[in-house]
């Protein structure tokens, strides 16, 4: 089983298109050197959001996917206890400084403490399209959970199996209340080995199923979909 630190990014205005997947590197370099922050994590991803993808060499614009936020880390480690890092005032301080260099705001306003439920495939792939779900008003937590790792779980695990495309699919549940701004009560992660894959699957028929499912007991209004691109991962693989 495995936790999880997610946070949906969005770039300081500074930071340009072009110059961010450097920039926000620099931020993982920079914080390496606080051994506590890394010393008991398993994983960290860093997924840009695709600014400018291609379907068949054709510039596309993806039906539904966001276009206001930047980017995707998710940061893995076998205990919430391991995420949270300790860190002196001081320090907390430097990392804070760096953030702001980097993002628009601090880290904690756009980052969600989960807990992952596998539910088909093996290791992330290149690209990810990340859904940042948010439940039906007419919905308990409790309801929507029931609904989304069941019922919708199986949807998604037929439709990943028959795609030939689809790496990875899980699901990530809080286990703390999410920021004021973003009251999301899942995460999904649909993994593929390109941009292109995970571009085209915004628009193949074999996948409206888990759309059309998610649109009965998911707010898609308010919910995120991003449509992304590995730019850093630790361990390198």
């Amino acid at each position: 089983m495995q936790f999880k630190l997610i946070y949906l990014a969005k770039r300081n205005p500074a930071v340009s298109e072009a110059d961010w997947p450097r920039t926000w590197r620099s931020h993982a370099k920079f914080s390496s050197q606080f051994p506590s922050i890394g010393a008991a994590i398993s994983s960290l991803i860093y997924s840009s959001r695709i600014f400018h993808p291609k379907v068949d060499g054709v510039p596309f614009e993806p039906p539904g996917a966001d276009r206001e936020h930047d980017g995707v880390a998710v940061v893995a480690a076998d205990s919430p206890e391991a995420l949270a890092g300790q860190l002196s005032a001081e320090d907390r301080d430097r990392i804070f400084a760096d953030e702001l260099r980097v993002f628009a705001t601090y880290t904690p306003n756009f980052s969600f403490h989960c807990q992952e439920v596998m539910v088909w495939g093996g290791a992330p792939g290149q690209a990810a399209v990340i859904r940042f779900l948010k439940r039906k008003p007419e919905l308990s937590p409790e309801a929507f959970a029931e609904r989304w790792n069941r019922a919708h779980a199986n949807i998604a695990t037929r439709v990943a199996g028959a795609s030939r495309t689809v790496l990875r699919h899980v699901h990530n549940s809080p286990i703390a209340p999410p920021p004021p701004a973003y009251p999301i009560d899942g995460i999904g992660e649909t993994w593929f080995a390109s941009g292109e894959e995970a571009a085209r699957a915004l628009i193949d028929e074999a996948f409206v199923p888990v759309t059309r499912d998610l649109a009965e007991f998911c707010d898609m209004e308010r919910s995120i979909t991003i449509l992304t691109e590995v730019v850093y991962r630790w361990p390198r693989v």
